[in-house]
C-alpha cells in the first residue's frame, strides 16, 4: 500500500465492492501520510472529471410508439428489451415498463369501449 499514489489509495477507499480489509488498510495508509485538506479536495475533484457518470437518456420516440400502439406482439417487446438490456440503462428500462403499461391500459380501454358501443348494444325499453 505504501507505493500507491494518494489518488490511487483514494480510489480504492471508494470503491465499495472490494473487500473490506484491503479497504481498511488503504484507509489506514490514507490517514499516515496525513493529506491536507486541499489536496483531498483536488483527490475529489479529479475523481468527480474522470467518473462522472453518464447523463442517462429516455427511449427513443419509435420504442415509445411501438410499446403503446402494439402492446400485444411480444416479439417487439424482445427486441425492445435487448437493445435496453444490453446497455444497462435502468432508466431506459423503467420507461420501458411505463410505456408498455400505458399501451395495455389504452388497448384495453379501447376493447371494452369498442364492446360496450358495438356488440352489446342494448334496446331502451319502450313502454
Amino acid at each position: 500500500m505504501s507505493k500507491l499514489s494518494n489518488y490511487q489509495l483514494f480510489e480504492i477507499i471508494q470503491n465499495n465492492s472490494l473487500d473490506r480489509v484491503i479497504r481498511n488498510e488503504a484507509n489506514a495508509e490514507f490517514d499516515k501520510r496525513e493529506i491536507s485538506v486541499d489536496e483531498i479536495s483536488q483527490l475529489i475533484s479529479t475523481h468527480d472529471s474522470l467518473y462522472k457518470p453518464d447523463k442517462e437518456t429516455g427511449l427513443d420516440l419509435k420504442y415509445k410508439i411501438i410499446l403503446v400502439v402494439f402492446p400485444f406482439f411480444i416479439f417487439l417487446h424482445n427486441i425492445i428489451a435487448a437493445i435496453i438490456l444490453d446497455k444497462r440503462k435502468e432508466y431506459k428500462f423503467k420507461q420501458y415498463w411505463l410505456y408498455l403499461s400505458i399501451g395495455y391500459v389504452l388497448w384495453t380501454a379501447i376493447v371494452i369501449l369498442f364492446a360496450r358501443y358495438n356488440l352489446f348494444k342494448t334496446e331502451s325499453l319502450k313502454g
